[in-house]
């Protein structure tokens, strides 16, 4: 009984937010969270979802509440939708955590997959500075990412789209305005649209990369930031986002 009064607090909890959190660091399932939030990726499994029904996309379980296949839910209260993109947009964690672990070793440092999914969303640098002085490693920091640009060409056919959440983009163009914030480099980040063939879905949308601001996240600035040059109030946004930004 604790367990599920638990889980009902934290329904609760989340339906007082109006951004539809997604978690892909992993293959795994997704589920409404609230009535204008139609999808949300977590790390529960299809069984643990059992009443809603499922169809299986890149190797992501998708829960569709009700057995609707709709991409997007009522959009009274909603002006535009923001999107992450690794983890969210395009699978890119396989190719990342392949790159991390190879430069990693090279460099005599050991990085597991729990240091980087716990990592996940935050500036690489600050990714090296935490893995440095957990270890008591000292890492020249630009030989350290050029090492990691060169084991990109191989690894980058990894990147995969996200079929269910570039579905609510596509549906959402042209109805309302979509823009993308990564922590990422802007050139990266377009590398990566590239890769999944989604630049000209984000083609004269708002863009937010690691460059236009000073704090990044899980500091709101980015969102704020998208919001300011979308022209829209904040809370009139919608957030698809797979770390906890």
């Amino acid at each position: 009984r604790f367990l599920g009064l638990l889980i009902f607090l934290l329904v609760r909890l989340v339906r007082s937010f109006s951004v539809a959190p997604i978690c892909c660091h992993s293959p795994a399932a997704i589920n409404t969270v609230e009535s204008h939030s139609p999808v949300q990726l977590n790390m529960h499994s299809s069984a643990q979802m059992h009443k809603s029904e499922d169809i299986s996309i890149n190797g992501h379980v998708v829960l569709f509440p009700d057995g609707k296949r709709e991409p997007l839910g009522p959009l009274e209260d909603i002006d535009a939708l923001i999107f992450d993109c690794d983890g969210t947009l395009v699978d890119s964690m396989p190719m990342w955590l392949g790159i991390w672990k190879i430069t990693c070793r090279t460099f005599g440092l050991t990085m597991t997959d729990d240091d980087f999914y716990r990592s996940a969303g935050r500036p690489i640098h600050q990714m090296l500075d935490d893995l440095c002085v957990a270890q008591q490693k000292h890492v020249d920091h630009a030989a350290f990412f050029q090492e990691k640009v060169r084991s990109l060409p191989q690894l980058m056919p990894l990147v995969r789209r996200i079929d269910p959440v570039v579905k609510i983009a596509h549906a959402a163009r042209g109805r309302i305005p979509i823009a993308l914030v990564s922590s990422g480099p802007t050139e990266m980040v377009r590398r990566l649209l590239r890769q999944c063939d989604l630049e000209p879905l984000f083609e004269g949308q708002v863009l937010i990369c690691a460059e236009d601001t000073t704090k990044h996240k899980p500091d709101p600035e980015p969102f704020l930031l998208a919001a300011h040059r979308l022209g829209l109030r904040p809370e009139r946004c919608r957030v698809y986002e797979d770390a906890d930004a």
